[in-house]
């Protein structure tokens, strides 16, 4: 055995002739990461696409693939002949595949999530070792609503509330990391404003709006049910509310307030002109 990688080692040997003056015509090679004998032979793990045997005396090559990195596997050989006439168990050869990388998570802080708004985490990106992946987590850590999907964190949260999750990862080549990361969840968005200043008819009118909890940034509007007087006006961007009205006007308004995932609320405030 040499020539070992993270995730297979070569065999070298000689090859057998058949039973009498025959030739050997295929091979089982098997592998433990216990020392084998003809006592546990039976139980090991067959390699898969083992090669056509070469004339007897000839000297012969197989990668066995598929090993995890940083463990001590021994290896052993039965051929086959024509006459279909088993071999003894070859000598057992052994060798250590190549160290496992470090892994690491490349962000251990995900997207923030709202209460009751879809949420997906998007891919969580590994770094070091051998793609494709493999994260387990403990699953009392996340915030209520939300599982692991196949490639992140997604649900819907149920919860608010910043939760540090413990997990493990493990890579194609059997490399393991133990990981962190924190998901954030906030309360829905609401409009904070809990009314609306006085203003005077033909006179320059100005007040803010303002929004908590959800997640910026946010967007403002108001519901064409009912519109703003005179030239009134709401900045999407600000919440600031500016224009003339030049009539006397007692009007309730329902204001919206979007925020950057979508999450919607909506306040009713009283506008009054005298």
């Amino acid at each position: 055995a040499s020539a070992a990688t993270q995730t297979s080692v070569n065999l070298s040997w000689t090859v057998p002739g058949g039973n009498g003056s025959g030739a050997a015509k295929s091979y089982d090679v098997r592998f433990s990461n216990t020392v084998l004998d003809s006592t546990n032979w039976t139980s090991a793990i067959q390699a898969s696409g083992e090669p056509v045997p070469l004339a007897a005396g000839s000297a012969q090559n197989f990668t066995v693939s598929g090993l995890f990195c940083g463990r001590t596997y021994y290896f052993g050989i039965v051929s086959r002949d024509a006459m279909n006439v088993d071999s003894g168990l070859s000598n057992i050869a052994s060798a250590k595949t190549a160290s496992c990388s470090k892994l690491a998570l490349q962000s251990g802080t995900l997207p923030m999530g709202e209460v009751n708004i879809a949420y997906d985490s998007g891919a969580l990106n590994f770094t070091g070792g051998v793609a494709p992946y493999s994260l387990v987590v403990d699953p009392t850590g996340l915030p209520a609503g939300l599982i692991l999907g196949a490639h992140g964190i997604v649900g819907t949260p149920r919860e608010a509330r910043s939760a540090s999750v413990a997990g493990v990862v493990i890579d194609a080549a059997g490399a393991l990391a133990k990981v962190k990361f924190r998901v954030t969840i906030v309360r829905p968005v609401s409009i904070a404003t809990l009314s609306l200043k006085a203003g005077k008819m033909n006179a320059s009118y100005s007040a803010a709006l303002k929004a908590k909890d959800g997640i910026a940034k946010y967007t403002w509007s108001v519901d064409p049910a009912t519109p703003l007087p005179g030239t009134l006006a709401i900045n999407p961007s600000t919440g600031q509310i500016s224009g003339i009205v030049n009539a006397p006007t007692i009007t309730d308004i329902d204001f919206i307030v979007t925020d950057a995932v979508g999450a919607v609320a909506k306040k009713t405030l009283r506008l009054t002109f005298n």
